[in-house]
């Protein structure tokens, strides 16, 4: 029987021990660790350009000194620092008892090395030197350059006598490439900032300058998308003349394009003006050769200066144009067209005289539109059928019509009807019905021919008052308190004075209807 026990954490136990017999004795134990737990912290440097010669520095802790390292848990070794391809590699560090700790680790590849010639003349005039520049990227860092392939220098420009050549490149790690390039050797630049021309106020151009330089510069910059490159947009809003200038090392090129500036037309929508409702007016706009209004639908012709227009409310109406060059009006203009309510005229309500009694007509401008005409119609016993207040003194029953208009010509109008009886008279129905239809609900005393309303009172059969008013346009709705009367007979007095101060009295009965 095995009475080892492997692989026992650190912690008090107890062994038990048992013969053939079933005898069983015990024992108790601790296991103690003596050395902290193995661990260790990884530093990658990456591979280089072909994906070899990466390193991993592991440092160690913990455990039972020395260590031993391994990449990939084959071979063992006292060196620290490990070499791999690029990739994710398993790493182990073991300990003098053998106790081991691994991890995978990712090592990345450096990126290839890319080169780019910047050629760039000395001199201006022809002379068979220059100056080329080479650039690197990828790799790792310390590029050394060269242009022969046997020199190679830290500095990355170089002095060239030699049309086409070579250039070279490598980092620390061994990587490298290279270029073959062709210089042009003192050539002048030049530069063509292009024609001149004219536009519009409130638009833009796009320059277009060609030459055979590297570096643009634009002056002046405020009305410039951009000052340094050879495409800007411009956008003046006066004539100007912009200067363009172009390096290729030390030579340098200069050229200029003059930009005119047509103003932009202003558009003139009209004064502000005032119509009556349900009639047409003509708007009158000016300042270009083609117009545009909005809204488009409330006109009967977007594209004319002078389109008809029938609002139907107070409407703003605007106006663009364009002048013979093409150019539009930077903003639109308004205008304004009021409308004048349709008057809303109120002649009186329809009543009764006693002839020959003068009778005051009063008509009213509900609107408010500040009516100025007045015209009544006809003119049959009207004191002034030019005023809003006539006096009418009637023989015969008649209509008046009361027409209004106001300053701009808007115009309202309304009926009166006048009821001419042959003497002052005092009128109450034989009955009604409070049945609230909105037809004959209400008792009311109608005088005709009166000058003062006294009074109109209405009695129960037991003598009751049941309504009392001295306002002829009150009436008894049947009820007392409140409460709804049932059918029924009832007796009325009424009095007034007439228009030739006699008082007139009148008794008679009603009856409610229910």
């Amino acid at each position: 029987i095995d009475s080892n026990f492997q692989n026992l954490a650190a912690g008090s136990y107890v062994v038990k021990i048992k013969d053939a017999t079933g005898c069983v004795d015990s024992i108790s134990l601790s296991l103690v660790q003596l050395y902290p737990d193995l661990v260790f912290t990884d530093q990658v440097t990456s591979a280089s350009c072909n994906g070899s010669n990466g390193k991993i520095e592991l440092t160690a802790s913990g455990g039972s000194f020395p260590y031993t390292y391994s990449a990939g848990g084959v071979s063992y070794g006292p060196a620290n620092i490990l070499t791999v391809n690029s990739g994710t590699t398993t790493v182990f560090v073991k300990d003098a008892n053998g106790c081991m700790a691994s991890k995978p680790v990712t090592v990345t590849a450096d990126p290839p090395i890319t080169l780019s010639v910047l050629p760039s003349p000395e001199v201006c005039d022809g002379s068979a030197q220059g100056y080329v520049y080479l650039q690197a990227a990828g790799g790792s860092t310390d590029y050394e350059y060269s242009i022969d392939g046997i020199n190679f220098q830290d500095a990355d420009s170089f002095l060239v006598t030699n049309n086409s050549l070579t250039a070279q490149v490598r980092d620390e790690k061994g990587c490298s490439a290279s270029l073959p390039f062709t210089v042009s050797l003192g050539q002048p630049v030049f530069v063509n900032a292009g024609n001149d021309t004219t536009i519009c106020e409130g638009t833009s151009l796009n320059f277009d300058a060609t030459g055979n330089a590297s570096s643009y510069t634009w002056t002046p910059h405020p009305s410039l998308s951009a000052f340094n490159i050879a495409a800007p947009v411009a956008s003046p809003v006066q004539p100007t003349t912009y200067f363009v200038k172009v390096t290729q090392g030390i030579c340098v090129a200069e050229d200029s394009v003059r930009v005119d500036v047509w103003k932009a037309p202003v558009a003139n929508a009209g004064p502000d003006s005032s119509i009556c409702y349900g009639r047409t007016i003509q708007l009158t706009g000016s300042g270009g050769t083609t117009y545009s209004w909005l809204p488009s639908g409330a006109v009967d012709d977007p594209s004319s200066p002078l389109p008809s227009i029938r609002p139907g409310r107070n409407t703003d109406y605007y106006l663009r144009v364009k002048d013979a060059n093409g150019c539009a009006s930077l903003r639109y203009d308004t205008v304004r067209i009021g409308v004048v309510p349709a008057l809303q005229v109120f002649a009186g309500r329809d009543t009764a005289v006693a002839i020959g009694q003068p009778f005051q007509l009063s008509a009213i401008d509900r609107s408010n539109s500040g009516a100025t005409v007045f015209e009544w119609s006809p003119a049959i016993g009207l004191s002034d059928p030019g005023i809003a207040n006539p006096a009418a003194t009637l023989d015969r029953d008649i209509s008046y019509t009361i027409t209004m208009k106001t300053a701009e010509g808007c115009e309202g109008s309304d009926q009166i009807s006048i009821r001419v009886f042959k003497s002052p008279e005092i009128f109450v129905p034989s009955g009604f019905t409070p049945d609230e239809d909105g037809r004959n609900d209400v008792l009311r005393a109608i005088p005709v021919g009166m000058k003062t309303f006294l009074y109109f009172k209405v009695y129960n059969r037991w003598g009751q008052q049941v309504f009392s008013t001295a306002n002829e346009g009150r009436g008894w709705d049947g009820r007392i308190n409140g409460v709804k009367q049932l059918t029924g007979t009832y007796v009325w007095v009424a009095e007034a004075i007439d228009y030739n101060g006699n008082r007139v009295t009148r008794r008679g009965s009603v009856t409610l209807i229910r």
